[in-house]
């Protein structure tokens, strides 16, 4: 999958690290994920495209300072959120689910890019 370079570079611009050689797993979701989802072709269509990912951040990151933990944007049809896999572990152990859907979700639904630090 080719990320949406509005994505790549909101992110980069954020966070100061770029998204690409980070990203461990991004997943379509909510009406994507249920199968559900109407284009924005059809009349009836009133959904957007939710995006929910998992980052491993720099390693200096994980040393101290900086720390990045989540960061979210919204761009036209877009919803984008995604997460440090420390946070993510994090709130996996406190029972919040709907963290675990990228990486429960059907293989054709979610696009993967392996990281390379």
């Amino acid at each position: 999958m080719t990320i949406d370079p509005r994505i790549s570079d909101a992110f980069a611009r954020d966070t100061g690290f770029p998204l690409e050689p980070h990203l461990v797993v991004l997943g379509l979701m909510g009406s994507h994920s249920h199968g559900t989802y109407i284009p924005p072709e059809d009349p009836n269509a009133v959904d957007d495209i939710d995006l929910m990912g998992f980052v491993l951040p720099p390693a200096d990151y994980h040393l101290g300072l900086p720390r990045w933990q989540h960061w979210t944007l919204q761009i036209e049809e877009s919803d984008v959120v995604l997460y440090s896999l420390e946070k993510a572990f994090r709130l996996l152990l406190k029972k919040q689910p709907e963290h675990r859907r990228p990486a429960m979700a059907p293989a054709q639904r979610v696009p993967v890019s392996q990281p390379r630090v």
